[in-house]
């Protein structure tokens, strides 16, 4: 399943991404919608394109940007800037900032698991415009607090800015969006298995 981050912030003449335009905010909130068995064509990259997704229907789901001291393991993270909380599972994702990215420094979910990166996961890169590719690692430790197991987890990150264009939405059209995908190839060791598993995202941005 591919899921699709519909995400607004302020226009960009050029669609260039900066940490000063495209950084979440403590207040923020997100929707975004999950299809798992989606029909039209999300193939194409590559300059002035038209993604037509005015048929898109699925769960739709809601994320709060909130203050690390509201979340549930502040102790945990501590240079976390900010906190993804999903309402529909209670899941936290623990991101920090710079003028040279947003990335992933763990995740929690209350009795289920806890993960912690010692070299964090690279979400979004600045500046980035079209044609931009950046590769970056990561590594930590995931705990699944339910079967009390502990485990090493590392990968590799790909993001890149693959096309342009205009996005069409069941509600609205969007002109000069520039898409994002994000393919991530992540390996966990428990007891000497190795179990890989790989990702892929696409994000349009204004």
């Amino acid at each position: 399943m591919l899921r699709f981050f519909f995400t607004t912030t302020a226009l960009n003449a050029q669609i260039t991404l900066t940490s000063s335009t495209n950084t979440p905010a403590i207040g923020d909130s997100y929707s975004y919608v999950s299809i798992p068995n989606y029909t039209f064509n999300v193939s194409q990259s590559g300059a002035n394109q038209t993604w037509d997704f005015s048929t898109a229907s699925g769960t739709t789901e809601k994320t709060n940007v909130i203050n690390l001291l509201n979340s549930s393991e502040p102790a945990t993270f501590p240079s976390a800037n900010f906190v993804f909380y999903s309402l529909g599972t209670n899941a936290e994702s623990y991101l920090s900032s710079s003028n040279s990215d947003v990335s992933i420094e763990g995740n929690y979910l209350a009795g289920t698991l806890r993960a912690v990166y010692s070299d964090k996961q690279e979400y979004l890169k600045f500046p980035i415009t079209y044609n931009d590719v950046f590769n970056e690692t990561f590594s930590g430790i995931v705990e699944n607090i339910a079967a009390s197991q502990t485990y090493d987890r590392s990968g590799t990150i790909e993001i890149t800015a693959d096309g342009y264009g205009n996005l069409i939405l069941p509600y609205a059209t969007i002109n000069n969006v520039l898409r994002i995908k994000t393919v991530i190839k992540s390996t966990d060791i428990f007891y000497g298995f190795h179990t890989t598993r790989n990702y892929n995202n696409l994000t349009l941005l204004v």
